[in-house]
C-alpha cells in the first residue's frame, strides 16, 4: 500500500516489499535491497491517500522499480484514488477524497452547520488531519435509501459506484418538486435509474470524453481508475443513463464535475445531447433546459414550477 499524507511522506507496505519516503527523497527496499534514490525537493502533495498495484510473482528487482515508477507518477499526478492490488487480485480501500471535502473543516469552524454524510464518510474525514478540527457534534448520519427531514425538506441518498468512502448521492424534494444529483459514479445500473426518474430537474456527471482522457496526460493507472466502475462517468454514458430518465415534466438537466483536462464543456454538451437526440427514447435534447455547470463560477439559478 502507498501512501501520501499532507507532510508528504509516503508509506508502502505488503509482504514483500516497503517504501519509505519524503518530499525529499524516496527509498525503496525489496526484500532488504535498497535500489533507488530520487529527489523532488519542492513537491507539493494535496490529496492524502494513495495506493499502488504491485504483483508479488515479479522478481525483487521488478517490484522496486513499479513501486518507484508509481510514486513518481503519484507525485506528478496527485489524485484521491484507492485501489490496492496483490497477487492479481482487486482489494477495495475505500478512503475520502479531498475534492469531496476540502472545505468542510473552514466551513464547520466558521459558520458551526451540520455535516450531514454517511458513516463510513464521515469516519474517515475524522481521520483527516488537514481539515483541521471539526467539533463532532456537528456530524449527522445519513444511510442510503433511508430518508431524513431537514426543516422544510426531504432528503433520501442513493447508492452510488465510486471509489471514495461510502459515497452516495441525493434526491431532495420540497413539496412535491424533487431534485436529483448524481455525480461520481463509474457507472449506472437499474437501481440508479429507478432512484432518479421522476425529478423535476437533475445534476448527472459528465466527467470526461473517452478519447481525451485516452491520450491525455495522466498515467495509465490513473486512466484505468477513471474509466473503471468505480472511477467516473463519461459524457456519453451521461447522455445514456439521461435517457433512461427523461420524462415529460422534467425542467433542467444540468452537466456536472467535468475535468478540467479530459473535457470540454462545449464536447460534454454536444456528446450528450447526440445521445438524448439519437437515443432509443421519445425525446430530443431540445426539449428540455441543459447547461453545463461551469466549474469557477455559481450557475444561473433554476427555478422549477
Amino acid at each position: 500500500m502507498l501512501r501520501l499524507s499532507k507532510n508528504s511522506v509516503f508509506r508502502a507496505a505488503s509482504r514483500s516489499h516497503k517504501v519509505v519516503s519524503s518530499s525529499q527523497h524516496i527509498r525503496a527496499f525489496a526484500n532488504d535491497l535498497a535500489v533507488s534514490n530520487w529527489r523532488y525537493p519542492h513537491q507539493t502533495l494535496e490529496h492524502p491517500v494513495k495506493v499502488i498495484a504491485v504483483d508479488h510473482a515479479d522478481p525483487t528487482a521488478n517490484i522496486a522499480r513499479t513501486v518507484l515508477r508509481c510514486a513518481e507518477q503519484m507525485l506528478r499526478f496527485p489524485d484521491p484514488a484507492a485501489h490496492h492490488i496483490l497477487n492479481g487480485r482487486q482489494a477495495e480501500l475505500r478512503l475520502e477524497h479531498m475534492d469531496h471535502v476540502a472545505g468542510l473543516g473552514v466551513m464547520a469552524r466558521k459558520y458551526a452547520v451540520p455535516t450531514y454524510a454517511t458513516p463510513g464518510t464521515l469516519e474517515e474525514i475524522q481521520k483527516m488531519g488537514n481539515l483541521g478540527k471539526i467539533d463532532p457534534e456537528l456530524f449527522r448520519e445519513v444511510k442510503e435509501d433511508v430518508k431524513l427531514t431537514i426543516k422544510d425538506l426531504t432528503v433520501n441518498p442513493m447508492k452510488i459506484s465510486h471509489d471514495a468512502a461510502q459515497p452516495v448521492g441525493y434526491r431532495i424534494a420540497y413539496g412535491n418538486k424533487k431534485v436529483g444529483i448524481c455525480t461520481d459514479l463509474g457507472v449506472y445500473n437499474d437501481y440508479t435509474v429507478e432512484c432518479l426518474k421522476g425529478m423535476d430537474a437533475l445534476l448527472v456527471e459528465a466527467n470526461h470524453d473517452v478519447k481525451m482522457l485516452q491520450v491525455g496526460p495522466y498515467p495509465y493507472y490513473l486512466k484505468q481508475r477513471i474509466l473503471g466502475e468505480r472511477g467516473h462517468l463519461s459524457n456519453e454514458n451521461s447522455g445514456k443513463l439521461l435517457c433512461r430518465i427523461l420524462h415529460d415534466k422534467l425542467q433542467a438537466i444540468v452537466l456536472g464535475h467535468l475535468s478540467k483536462e479530459n473535457n470540454l464543456p462545449e464536447l460534454a454538451y454536444e456528446a450528450v445531447r447526440m445521445e438524448i437526440t439519437m437515443g432509443e427514447n421519445p425525446y430530443r435534447a431540445e426539449d428540455f433546459r441543459m447547461m453545463v455547470a461551469d466549474r469557477s463560477n455559481v450557475s444561473p439559478v433554476i427555478n422549477i414550477a
